[in-house]
């Protein structure tokens, strides 16, 4: 019923995007990113859409076409904090590192204390060979998981010192 909402409506942006949000749900991602390329035809400044689109081409590992997506939501909205992440996933799977820290950094000016965006910098900074600094932002990632009820991830947060130690040749420590 969508498709014939867009053929009686094609320059309604709504039932485009609904369109290929169906789409991706049905994982027809081809499909899916013909609609969505429509949707910002008629919408470029759509910054869901433009994220929308980048999760498929992640999906696909299209991590260049992914960063670019989420790089055009971002233009269009610089408040909403899963667009940064998704942009430092994104370099992270390219291996930007610096680019990766520095949109993580971007999403914790959004969001202080996040205890994921805090292990994502440490990942970053891991990335970069820089351990002490990778293990410093792990501690403070376990330290605002513990004010919340977010604490599903402090397993990975503690593995992640532990690499840092290991990479290090601090066998003791990491062994902790």
């Amino acid at each position: 019923y969508f498709e014939k909402s867009v053929e009686a409506n094609p320059s309604s942006s709504d039932y485009v995007s609904k369109l290929a949000g169906i789409y991706e749900k049905m994982q027809q991602f081809p499909e899916a990113i013909t609609w969505y390329k429509k949707t910002l035809e008629l919408d470029e400044k759509d910054s869901l859409s433009w994220n929308k689109l980048g999760n498929i081409y992640y999906d696909l590992s299209d991590f260049s076409n992914a960063k670019i997506c989420y790089r055009k939501a971002l233009d269009n909205d610089k408040n909403t904090v899963v667009y940064f992440k998704n942009l430092g996933l994104a370099h992270r799977q390219l291996n930007e590192w610096q680019e990766s820290l520095q949109a993580y950094n971007d999403a914790l000016k959004l969001m202080p204390d996040d205890p994921e965006t805090l292990n994502a910098i440490g990942i970053a900074w891991y990335g970069l060979k820089n351990f002490e600094e990778s293990i410093h932002y792990y501690r403070q990632a376990i330290a605002a998981a513990a004010k919340t009820s977010e604490k599903n991830n402090l397993d990975f947060y503690w593995a992640n010192i532990g690499l840092s130690y290991r990479d290090q040749g601090k066998t003791e420590e990491a062994e902790k």
